[in-house]
């Protein structure tokens, strides 16, 4: 403010939301000083429980010669921010015994409506990722913010250096969100560098970790927009994809090594359990889509690995099995690596045992589920039957 002569001032900001002044059609007036009646006053006693709590805000300054004004700054504060207010001030000058004070009417004509600014950042009120339901190719992150904006995340590789806001910005997975409401972003590709695009789909059964960076809605002419000053990381990291694919199973060979026993290999592309059955000739088990897996598994009592461990009880190991539950047998490296562990492509030996001597076995079946989505088997993903179309490794029908 500038005077013409030393003086003070005094001013004060009213929510607009509770202080509609004469000028727009209200009743709201504010008083130069406090009073008992007083409730909008300008410069406060605090003195009754009516007053403003904060106090005064006020700034002086004395009389310069050369440049013939005195100029001051009040600082009002106490405000919320985001929020417009109309705002008043009134002075006085330094005039010994008694000032002299503005009228209400010049105090009237400094009426200024004021937004206040927005220069804190937004934080993450609620973060939290998932495999996205029904794919294998994507992590659905659900966020919530405390405030307008724009939030965007980004996928990398487990335990891969957390990337930049200008990185996670770069990758284009975004969503504009109002405040307190939960949205959700769902991210299915990775920078790789690789192709045309230099991105590509995420893998299914899959880690991988996701880092989130937001900023706020304030614009111009407002100060903003406000952003983080670094990325978040998510709490669920890492992330694994579903699988949601039957595993796959390669015959290698079947022969008799004894008088009662079959030895078949075979192979299955991921972790998965597995079983065999073997029927003689006279002895056709009628298998179909709808008995295929309670007719293996029900002779799983004749069939075993070349370790002796009955059919369903063993796992074929992929090395997704070293960061899963260890119950499953496997929690190091050195499990894994174990001569006693079956490996995900390679050659598993299966022997189905007290068979008829002597006779052709041409029904022989073997079957697999894999260990989704506990890495136990609570949800597997299974080998299918079907004796008329989809032929492949996934087929039971096909690897008879």
């Amino acid at each position: 403010l500038r005077l013409d002569e030393s003086g003070t001032t005094y001013c004060r900001a009213y929510d607009d939301t509770t202080f509609t002044p004469v000028s727009q059609g209200g009743t709201d007036v504010p008083t130069l000083t406090d009073c008992t009646v007083c409730t909008k006053e300008i410069k406060t006693d605090s003195d009754t429980p009516d007053d403003p709590p904060e106090g005064n805000f006020v700034g002086s300054s004395v009389y310069d010669a050369v440049r013939k004004y005195a100029e001051h700054e009040v600082d009002v504060t106490h405000l919320t921010d985001k929020t417009f207010y109309w705002v008043y001030c009134f002075s006085h000058d330094s005039e010994i015994p008694t000032v002299n004070v503005v009228t209400s009417a010049q105090m009237l004509r400094t009426e200024r409506k004021v937004r206040t600014l927005d220069t804190t950042p937004p934080t993450f009120t609620s973060f939290e990722c998932a495999p996205t339901l029904g794919r294998e190719d994507s992590i659905t992150v659900t966020l919530s913010m405390n405030e307008v904006g724009r939030a965007y995340c980004k996928v990398v590789n487990r335990n891969h250096s957390q990337p930049s806001p200008n990185a996670v910005i770069a990758e284009g997975f975004f969503a504009d969100v109002a405040a307190s409401t939960n949205f959700t972003i769902d991210v299915n590709q990775i920078t790789t560098g690789l192709g045309a695009t230099g991105m590509e789909s995420l893998f299914r059964k899959t880690d991988y970790d996701v880092y989130c960076w937001a900023q706020d809605g304030e614009g111009y002419p407002y100060y903003g927009p406000n952003g983080m000053a670094d990325v978040v990381a998510c709490p669920d990291n890492p992330i694994t994809t579903l699988d949601l694919t039957r595993p796959n199973m390669r015959f290698i060979m079947a022969e008799s090594i004894s008088k009662s026993q079959i030895i078949i290999t075979l192979q299955v592309d991921e972790g998965a359990r597995v079983w065999c059955a073997a029927w003689d000739i006279d002895n056709d088990p009628l298998i179909d889509s709808t008995n295929f897996e309670s007719k293996i598994k029900g002779r799983e009592s004749t069939c075993m690995d070349n370790k002796g461990r009955q059919c369903g009880t063993f796992w074929v190991y992929d090395l997704d099995d070293l960061e899963d539950t260890p119950l499953d047998g496997v929690a190091t490296r050195a499990d894994y690596d174990s001569a006693d562990q079956w490996k995900h492509n390679q050659d598993v030996d299966i022997i189905v045992y007290n068979l008829v001597e002597e006779k052709v076995h041409p029904h022989i079946y073997c079957y697999a589920e894999d260990d989704e989505t506990d890495g136990m088997g609570s949800d597997p993903n299974k080998m299918m039957f079907d004796a008329v179309a989809n032929a492949g490794p996934n087929n039971v029908h096909t690897i008879k």
